[in-house]
């Protein structure tokens, strides 16, 4: 007899509720949910698209469709769903007094690219300025001031500006992260030219010479919507091989994770130093890997090319996909998935291994 998981109490209930109320969009959507959460993305996709058959204007259920296809590789569609984003209460669009930009050859103009979501997001999709700029744009990118140094050597950028100060003149807006909708970007398409980011000449520590490989670590990344951490105390089984240093490249709250768990004759703490994102390409640049849970610096070390090993939960961010090791954002980064719902074991032994061949000499995504 198949166990019965949580999923399958809570796919159980809303599957009862549809009956005695068929017709209620917001029940499919859950369903939707349900599915999403136990990493079932075509049975997510068939659900929220149940929903929005009876409610064709329904914000969240077009959101949704749009995380599912873009979940399934599904980008000629997924991408100009993702615009789906600015109907939602929580995501207001941003309004200025010039025309956005529809993609159209721009001769000269100035184009605004704006700043919206997170770290990571703004570094996954920087690469598409460059693209803007071979249509004739003069590009004026703004971000969050923690990126800035880090974006100077970004290809096409023609100036920066901080979020929240003035923006400069300019002849028309996009979001940053409509661009590849703009473009028609598909799987196919998808520019992962790497690296397309460059870490500053200065470095604000310089790691030691030695014949140990060099492993970067972090543990913790956003909260919400998903915890996307793991416990560093899971991690030390890691670092028993002589033949690797470590380095935890973990930034806020977290980084005290190490004097907690006793840690420090293991991995040095080099979180002092991440000053801003320029700070920690510099020290990037000098590992021969990273382990790492899904947050910024995964895609901060993918726009470097340095390779790094991805712990991904079990339901991860569309970004990654539904399935396998690889992704075409990021030829550089290996993923190592959660099998079942809050179980680490699995991919942590697939890291140990790998980490064993590291050490060895053999490169880390051979």
């Amino acid at each position: 007899m198949r166990e019965i998981g949580r999923f399958d109490l809570a796919e159980t209930a809303l599957t009862r509720a549809t009956q005695l109320r068929p017709n209620a969009a917001e029940y499919w959507n859950n369903l939707g949910l349900v599915m999403r959460d136990s990493n079932r993305p075509d049975e997510y996709l068939k659900w929220v698209e149940k929903a929005l058959e009876l409610r064709p204007d329904y914000p969240e259920a077009k959101w949704e469709r749009a995380l599912a296809l873009l979940t399934l590789g599904d980008y000629g569609r997924g991408l100009p769903s993702y615009e789906a984003r600015w109907g939602l209460e929580r995501s207001p669009p941003r309004t200025f007094d010039k025309p956005r930009w529809d993609g159209q050859p721009l001769s000269g103009q100035t184009l605004f690219l704006h700043d919206e979501q997170g770290f990571g997001d703004a570094i996954q999709f920087a690469r598409f300025a460059a693209q803007a700029a071979a249509r004739g744009a003069r590009i004026v990118l703004e971000c969050q001031p923690e990126l800035m140094r880090l974006f100077a050597s970004l290809p096409g950028v023609a100036e920066l500006v901080a979020r929240g100060a003035p923006a400069p003149a300019f002849d028309c807006y996009a979001p940053l992260l409509s661009l590849p909708g703009l473009f028609g970007t598909t799987l196919d398409t998808l520019p992962a030219l790497v690296p397309y980011l460059t870490p500053p000449e200065d470095r604000p520590v310089v790691l030691p010479g030695e014949r140990r490989r060099k492993i970067g670590l972090a543990w913790a990344g956003k909260t919400t919507p998903r915890d996307r951490s793991i416990p560093l105390a899971r991690l030390i089984d890691l670092m028993g091989d002589p033949r690797l240093a470590f380095y935890g490249l973990q930034v806020g709250p977290h980084a005290a994770d190490i004097q907690a768990e006793a840690a420090g004759a293991l991995v040095t703490d080099l979180s002092a130093h991440l000053t801003d994102f320029a700070a920690t390409a510099a020290v990037l640049s000098q590992l021969d890997l990273l382990v790492t849970i899904d947050t910024a610096i995964a895609h901060l070390a993918g726009a470097l090319g340095v390779p790094t090993y991805v712990l991904l939960l079990y339901h991860s961010d569309w970004r990654w996909g539904a399935s396998g090791s690889g992704t075409p954002w990021y030829p550089s980064l290996k993923l190592f998935r959660q099998a079942r719902f809050d179980d680490w074991q699995a991919p942590l032994l697939d890291v140990a291994r790998e980490l064993g061949r590291v050490a060895e000499g053999q490169p880390p995504l051979g």
